[in-house]
């Protein structure tokens, strides 16, 4: 059987960041909405670390995710 060019691709850097944002979102993170109280700010932030942290996320996709 022959295999048709095009069928199978190899991995990209987009295909990398679509994979860990679908596995980032699975986990449900927390939103912020910009509020003023620091302590919701640093909770919010220490969730997000944590998942990002659980699934291995690059440092370079991290901003773009949150």
């Amino acid at each position: 059987m022959q295999r048709k060019p095009g069928l199978l691709t190899r991995p990209t850097a987009e295909n990398d960041r679509s994979k860990n944002f679908m596995d980032f979102t699975k986990l449900n993170p927390l939103n912020f909405y910009g509020e003023h109280d620091p302590a919701a700010a640093l909770r919010w932030l220490k969730e997000v670390q944590k998942k990002f942290d659980t699934l291995a996320i690059p440092a370079e996709f991290r901003v773009g995710f949150a």
